[in-house]
Formats: C-alpha cells, sequence, structure tokens
C-alpha cells in the first residue's frame, strides 16, 4: 500500500507541536521529486561545460590572433628598420590577419598598421581607407581612435585635401584628455600655413610649442607667422 504523502502546508508549518525544520522539508520533497533534480543538475553540469568549453574556445582565438599580429608587427618593424620599403610580407600577414578575424576588436591594429604601411609608401587613398576601417572599429577616445583620426588626416592633407583634414584633426582636439593633443595642434599649424590663414597657423603651432619640449623649426615659424598677423 502505498504511503500517503503529507502536504506541507503554511498553517502545518507554523504550528507549535508541529514545527519541521526547513532542511527537513527539503529532503522529504527531494524524496519523492528526485528524477527531476537529477535532470535540473545534469542540465546545470551541461550548461557549465558549454561555458567552460567557450571560454576555452575564445582564449585560444585570443592567443591565435596575438601570436599572429605579434608576428606581422615583427615583419613590419623589419621592414622599417631595413629602410628599403619592402612591406610586401607584412601587408600579406596583417590582411590575412583580417580576412581570419573581421570582427574582433583587436583587428583595428592591423588596419591601422597596414595605413602607416600605405602611408609611407605614398599610396594615400589607400591609407586612407585603412585608417578610416581602423577609426570605425575603435571607441571614441582610445589610443587607436586617435591615432586613426591623426593618420586619417595625414592622409587627406598628403592628398591636398586640407578642408577635409582640418575636421579631422580637431575631432581629436574635441576631447578633453587627448594623447595627441599637441600633434593635432601641429598639423592644424600645417594646414592653416598652406591655407595661408597666417592667424590660426600662430595659434596652433604655438599651442603645439606649450605642449612639447620645443621644435627649433617651429618656433622660428611662429616668429615668421607673429610678424605677419
Amino acid at each position: 500500500m502505498a504511503t500517503k504523502r503529507r502536504k506541507y502546508t503554511k498553517r502545518w508549518l507554523k504550528g507549535p507541536d508541529e514545527f519541521i525544520s526547513t532542511v527537513d522539508v527539503a529532503l522529504d520533497w527531494s524524496s519523492h521529486h528526485w528524477p527531476l533534480l537529477i535532470g535540473v543538475a545534469l542540465a546545470l553540469i551541461a550548461v557549465g561545460l558549454l561555458g567552460a568549453g567557450l571560454i576555452h574556445h575564445k582564449r585560444g582565438i585570443e592567443r591565435e590572433l596575438d601570436t599572429k599580429l605579434s608576428r606581422a608587427n615583427s615583419l613590419y618593424r623589419q621592414a622599417d628598420e631595413a629602410q628599403k620599403g619592402n612591406y610586401a610580407q607584412a601587408t600579406r600577414q596583417y590582411r590575412a590577419l583580417i580576412q581570419e578575424f573581421p570582427d574582433h576588436p583587436k583587428v583595428k591594429w592591423a588596419y591601422l598598421h597596414l595605413g602607416n604601411i600605405y602611408f609611407k609608401t605614398r599610396a594615400f587613398p589607400q591609407a586612407s581607407q585603412m585608417y578610416t576601417q581602423a577609426l570605425e572599429r575603435s571607441r571614441e577616445g582610445e589610443l587607436a581612435w586617435e591615432v586613426a583620426l591623426l593618420g586619417l588626416g595625414s592622409s587627406q592633407e598628403a592628398m591636398g585635401r586640407l578642408k577635409e583634414a582640418i575636421p579631422t584633426y580637431q575631432r581629436i582636439l574635441s576631447l578633453k584628455e587627448a594623447s595627441l593633443t599637441a600633434q593635432a595642434h601641429l598639423a592644424l599649424g600645417r594646414c592653416y600655413e598652406q591655407l595661408k590663414n597666417p592667424k590660426q597657423a600662430f595659434s596652433h603651432y604655438s599651442r603645439y610649442l606649450e605642449r612639447t619640449r620645443g621644435d627649433e623649426l617651429i618656433r622660428e615659424k611662429v616668429e615668421a607667422l607673429k610678424a605677419r598677423r
């Protein structure tokens, strides 16, 4: 004959003569519902294993990306030091990295280095494209974002598109604590000097000198511009 299961009501639990601990109630309930508990436990274990597997997989991807990025950076530095302008190997490595990890946040550095390579080889339209890609993948205010803006502005300036370069550089100055503020002022000084605007050129060159240890060539420019304002 099956034992009739006791029903635990709030009133019974509060009764002075029928006091029972929460642990006893839980044990009694679990003895009648063990298949459900086992199922829940197995499900939790499966979720835990899946989560651990995903974390391990993600870490593996991070290590692989870092290794390949480091290798590409090494080739880039070697080409720089050789001063021969042969960046073919580094370019292939960066492009392969972009193709393999298109959505990874760190891929912005591959775009930045490609921008630098194209700029150094005077392929300014391609440099502009790479810096734009890096900019789109960077958070506003972080160093990569500033470097991408400075590179983009430099490419626009090199192509003679000064009226595009100026607002690009000014975006760096829009930050309260930008790392490249001095470089942005220097670039703006160059642009305004080329546009025959001595007042603005003087202003930005002066701000550049305030933030650096000094540049004799720029000091000479400032003195010359002071007389032309």
